[in-house]
């Protein structure tokens, strides 16, 4: 099955027996070997590397769901900022056709808030470049994305069949500011629930970019 880049496969293995697979054989059944990529961006006209400037405060990424056209929701958190300079900043972004500020932890119990001050949950209709969907066109995994001090940090997962230039080069083309710092080799439990970072890493490439 293809999507966007990626192209996806199944193979299922019987056996009549419960002893058929030795440990060898049943590991490399549950392992994935996959590629790690560790990536900064630094183009001030991405949504949230710039959020995170011009409110400075340190922004998260928490989910994105596609919608009609070619909008998304983006739901983020703010750390540190004022609720009112978040909604200002995405009022003011060509990119952001609706926010919602959903809650701040100062609408909850005082031992609740971080040490950086009052975390602001936010909905955003968002219309621009997406590094998150275009990795997910080519089959990554985005275990983690966030931005401080205008300079966003990105963690995903691809196989480790992916080109991974090819990724990167696609990367820079859709936000332009993109750098690829290091690149892990590994494996993953494929019983592991999506979202977790990569365990028994072998081996840290850094790249100069």
């Amino acid at each position: 099955m293809d999507h966007g880049e990626a192209r996806h496969g199944m193979l299922v293995v019987c056996a009549p027996i419960g002893s058929a697979f030795g440990d060898d054989e049943a590991a490399a059944l549950i392992t994935d070997s996959l590629v790690e990529l560790d990536v900064r961006i630094d183009d001030a006209d991405h949504f949230i590397t710039h959020v995170s400037a011009a409110a400075n405060c340190t922004v998260s990424l928490n989910g994105a769901v596609g919608r009609n056209g070619d909008t998304l929701l983006y739901f983020c958190t703010t750390s540190g900022a004022d609720p009112e300079d978040g909604l200002e900043i995405a009022r003011d972004s060509a990119v952001i056709e609706r926010v919602r500020l959903v809650r701040t932890s100062a609408d909850e119990r005082a031992d609740d808030r971080t040490d950086d001050g009052v975390e602001s949950y936010f909905e955003f209709t968002y219309s621009g470049p997406c590094p998150v969907v275009l990795l997910s066109d080519h089959g990554a995994e985005v275990l983690e994305l966030n931005a401080s001090d205008g300079t966003t940090r990105l963690w995903c997962e691809l196989s480790r069949s992916a080109d991974v230039r090819r990724v990167v080069e696609s990367l820079r083309e859709e936000v332009p500011g993109t750098h690829l710092l290091a690149k892990h080799e590994g494996a993953r439990d494929r019983r592991e629930s999506n979202g977790t970072s990569v365990e028994h890493c072998s081996t840290i490439s850094p790249i100069v970019s």
